[in-house]
């Protein structure tokens, strides 16, 4: 039986945003990351198309069986530097940066596969918490709802000027993930936040200053850019730690994610979606092409009052919740789901209603979890 030829190579490399903080090819990823790209290795070949490939690491053994049953393949790096015939059309990574490329010109990928050095900047640039700050700021000029402010400061002074406008104030890294490098500070600042914001101005050049919002609910809208265009795909309504760490997605279709908002946020989407296409085509679709998602949250004024904030973040990157709109044809009719990276021991691991989604993780897996 002849086999479907490969289309797409997909790869799941969770170190993307720290490797972008790092700004080299010979960036070591933190072993939390290390665990994650071994253990949800697999996880590509949930949105992959029959007939498409998903890249694992040589650490991670292939499955016994394909067990999406869409006909995907699974390599290792190993197959590609042993010189193994691969006709792909696209490399289909988490996200692109330095030490990805690195790797996959060691592995013998033909060239025009990959971005080069200067498109790589571009990206890194893009994803930067400073693109973030524009996009705000032009959202605010457009929207009539909402709120939101941030300032986007390169020196010391700058800093702790914005501090103090805020009074209470989130200062963000301008690369970082789940919540590492972002810290809560008030005026005046001690010796710690002083050198840890030197630090970040030294070795990354700049830091978002916004003030500090009571949380009400987190979500985001994910997008796609092809060829120059910026297509709304759907809503993400996630959950998170204390400190940012993502730990779940709700799932199933459009009316029901939106009915887990608050009506007033449902009323503004429309608006903000569309304003938000026409923004990502200004900024970034002329510069890069591929998925890319907004996190916005709902916010509680000191009345009570709830209102949008319409970018907390721009991930230039696929993200979890390009994941859980992907899943959503896993549902059966009439169900909605949870879709959760957890332990694998986890105790919420239920048989009959879960769905191992990574089924030879070893520390962390994916599921989804059925709901009636």
């Amino acid at each position: 039986m002849m086999l479907p030829p490969m289309r797409r190579l997909h790869l799941f490399n969770p170190s993307h945003d720290e490797a972008l903080a790092a700004h080299t090819p010979y960036y070591y990823p933190a072993r939390a990351a290390r665990m994650l790209g071994n253990d949800l290795a697999v996880l590509p070949a949930w949105w992959a198309a029959p007939g498409d490939a998903v890249l694992l690491p040589d650490a991670v053994e292939l499955p016994p069986a394909d067990f999406t049953g869409k006909g995907i393949r699974f390599l290792h790096l190993k197959d590609l530097r042993g010189g193994e015939a691969m006709d792909f059309e696209e490399i289909c990574p988490w996200g692109w940066d330095a030490l990805l490329v690195h790797q996959l010109q060691a592995a013998r990928l033909a060239p025009d596969l990959l971005p080069d050095a200067e498109q790589l900047e571009v990206i890194r640039q893009l994803s930067s918490r400073e693109t973030a700050v524009q996009l705000l700021h032009a959202l605010r000029d457009t929207l009539k709802e909402g709120c939101g402010t941030s300032s986007w400061c390169t020196s010391e002074s700058a800093v702790w000027t914005a501090v103090e406008h805020y009074g209470a104030a989130m200062l963000k890294a301008p690369w970082s993930s789940s919540g590492r490098g972002v810290f809560a500070v008030h005026f005046p600042p001690n010796d710690n936040q002083r050198r840890r914001v030197e630090k970040l101005l030294r070795e990354q050049g700049g830091v978002e200053v916004e003030p500090f919002y009571t949380r009400v609910q987190d979500f985001a809208a994910e997008f796609q850019i092809v060829d120059h265009h910026t297509t709304y795909l759907g809503l993400s309504v996630f959950t998170t730690t204390e400190n940012g760490g993502y730990t779940g997605n709700r799932i199933g279709g459009t009316p029901f994610l939106e009915s887990q908002l608050p009506a007033t946020i449902r009323q503004q989407l429309p608006a903000v979606i569309a304003a938000l296409q026409t923004q990502l085509d200004r900024l970034v679709a002329p510069h890069y092409q591929g998925p890319l998602g907004i996190d916005m949250m709902v916010v509680g004024e000191d009345d009570g009052t709830l209102v949008l904030h319409p970018c907390i973040e721009i991930n230039l990157r696929r993200t979890m919740g390009h994941v859980a709109l992907a899943l959503q044809p896993l549902l059966p009719e009439g169900h909605t789901g949870i879709y959760r990276i957890q332990p694998v021991k986890s105790p919420l691991k239920q048989e009959e209603n879960c769905i191992a989604l990574t089924p030879q993780a070893k520390e962390m897996e994916a599921v989804l979890i059925l709901e009636g």
